[in-house]
């Protein structure tokens, strides 16, 4: 790890150099539950994203982690020790350099220091969370409840800063609070304690994540900082981004706002693409990812449970019976994934046009050799998301917006490009339960 941080340390840049280049103007995978873990972070950037943050990983477990050089992958792992290893962090330098930020939780100063040494050599940025509103995070004093403790919030970002290596980005992630001013207060004392970047989750801590996103307060956000800020919610399709932008008064040539896709990303992770593909194609690239990253199929069958999920009816009539929920869940290997999904292949050629042989469903059968059959220490059951499966989705994918902005008037989206049009109604099905995989 030395020899690494030497390395990096060499070029001499700093941490807002850094979150300049991670967050202004970027387009930016958020931190999702379970969900964003190697596969999902490099579709992502395949497709176009500029950074990817990891899951949030608490700093307890995060301090017992060992640091393991894959040659085999490619890849670092972050392994928790015991009778049976198990790899919580694995990321792909080669690939993740220069794009990733590892999301902390953490209630204290001397645990988040402690836990973002252990990743320090290979993650770009380190994010505190303060916006999970789980009851775990709540009652160790993480995530939303740093919303009510700023001063501790505050500590946390100034011990990153004064102990990570220069060149690492620290940030934060929040929420809104229950007013403009008292937001703008939050974010101003989080940048004042040393945080090179904010992101703002445009729902409270109470609102529900099918309401539509409140961007009426990002102007006045943008206005009270001077580092970059990134704005995420209610941003599910890839026309969005620019509407967005355009409500917060951003310059479109030359945005200084970073805009965060959470569940946009898992409808259809090639919303990070000018031209996205369809799930069907996706879904194979996806699986290809997760092969040779020699992901726990368990992860693999909740990240592709949860992309079912958010997508319309439409979405999923066009993708045949046999590509469901309920389907997905009798797979207990990710074989069993490959077939389900490629079950319309010809002579186990690819989808017609083919797109690339490589997706082809002998080529993914092929790609899964050396499967690890161990897990992730997770527990993941069918039972919860086939009780959940009618309570998912995005709800009516609409925004708030100022009266007196572009498109305003109550509701709707600025006209960025008339030949998009607002955003459809996907899933009107509103729930009030908090799920996991979500950005938060």
């Amino acid at each position: 790890m030395a020899e690494v941080l030497a390395e990096w340390s060499r070029g001499g840049q700093s941490g807002a150099k850094t979150a300049e280049a991670l967050y202004r103007g970027k387009v930016v995978l958020a931190p999702m539950v379970r969900a964003g873990t190697l596969p999902l972070r490099l579709l992502a950037l395949a497709y176009g994203a500029d950074t990817v943050y990891s899951e949030e990983l608490v700093d307890l477990k995060v301090m017992k982690l060992l640091r393991v050089e894959n040659t085999a992958l490619g890849t670092v792992d972050f392994v928790l020790p015991g009778p049976h290893p198990t790899v919580i962090f694995r990321t792909d330098p080669a690939k993740e350099r220069g794009h990733l930020v590892f999301q902390l939780g953490s209630a204290s100063p001397e645990t988040a220091v402690a836990a973002a040494k252990v990743v320090m050599a290979d993650v770009d940025g380190v994010d505190l969370n303060m916006g999970c509103p789980k009851k775990f995070s709540l009652q160790g004093g993480m995530g939303a409840a740093l919303l009510k403790d700023s001063d501790r919030a505050a500590e946390i970002i100034s011990a990153l800063r004064r102990e990570l290596p220069a060149r690492i980005a620290v940030s934060c992630k929040v929420r809104l609070l229950e007013d403009t001013e008292a937001t703008l207060s939050l974010v101003r004392k989080l940048v004042a304690a040393g945080a090179h970047s904010v992101a703002v989750h445009l729902r409270q801590v109470d609102t529900d994540n099918k309401m539509p996103a409140d961007w009426t307060q990002l102007r006045a956000i943008m206005a009270a900082v001077d580092v970059p800020i990134v704005a995420n919610g209610s941003v599910f399709q890839r026309a969005h981004i620019a509407q967005l932008r355009q409500v917060a008064g951003d310059c479109e040539k030359a945005p200084r706002l970073g805009v965060m896709v959470a569940r946009g990303a898992l409808i259809n992770p090639s919303i990070f693409a000018p031209q996205p593909e369809p799930l069907e194609i996706v879904v194979r690239r996806f699986l290809r990812l997760c092969a040779r990253s020699l992901n726990p199929y368990q992860n693999s069958k909740y990240t592709l449970q949860r992309m079912l999920q958010e997508n319309s009816h439409e979405v999923s009539k066009a993708l045949g019976a046999h590509r469901t929920v309920p389907q997905l869940c009798k797979c207990k290997t990710a074989k069993d994934m490959v077939l389900l999904w490629c079950h319309a292949d010809l002579d186990g050629r690819g989808p017609l046009p083919a797109v690339d042989p490589q997706l082809g469903r002998d080529a993914l059968l092929g790609a899964l050799e050396g499967e690890p059959t161990a897990g992730d220490g997770r527990t993941y059951t069918d039972a919860y998301i086939l009780d959940a499966r009618n309570e998912m989705g995005h709800g009516s994918g609409s925004a708030i917006v100022a009266a007196d902005q572009p498109g305003g008037g109550g509701g709707g989206f600025a006209p960025a490009d008339e030949a998009c049009g607002p955003p459809k109604a996907t899933d009107e099905r509103a729930s009030k339960r908090q799920k996991p995989g979500e950005g938060v």
